[in-house]
């Protein structure tokens, strides 16, 4: 699980949650975006079936993007799953209705690792 900024809270979450099913994600809260920890990342990229990206902003162009450029850019065989808000308006609201609405709060990933990576889930 790759995070920036306060996701690492859903992070911690998330990873609970999965280890509580017997799935093991590890945690990597990335504290710079600029320049990006192009090595550090490539190494654990390289490392890895699976990742996801937390972000709380818009996913063109953002962290997540970065990533999945970093991916392609290099052939890495990593599946990689972003999570972040879609390219529109953002409403008002408190932190934990809008991580809900826009499918970033824990329960949502959940939902999304299911639906993308069904195998981890049995």
């Amino acid at each position: 699980i790759l995070t920036v900024g306060n996701r690492i809270r859903t992070a911690r979450k998330l990873q609970t949650a999965l280890n509580s099913e017997g799935i093991s994600f590890a945690i990597v809260n990335i504290r710079w975006l600029k320049p990006l920890p192009k090595e550090q990342l490539l190494e654990l990229l390289s490392s890895v079936p699976k990742a996801v990206t937390l972000e709380e902003y818009i996913l063109n162009g953002s962290f997540g993007s970065s990533i999945a450029e970093l991916i392609c850019d290099y052939g890495l065989k990593v599946e990689l799953l972003r999570s972040g808000i879609d390219d529109t308006f953002v409403e008002a609201g408190t932190k934990e209705e809008l991580d809900k609405a826009y499918g970033i709060d824990t329960e949502s990933l959940l939902i999304s690792m299911r639906k993308r990576w069904s195998d981890l889930f049995k």
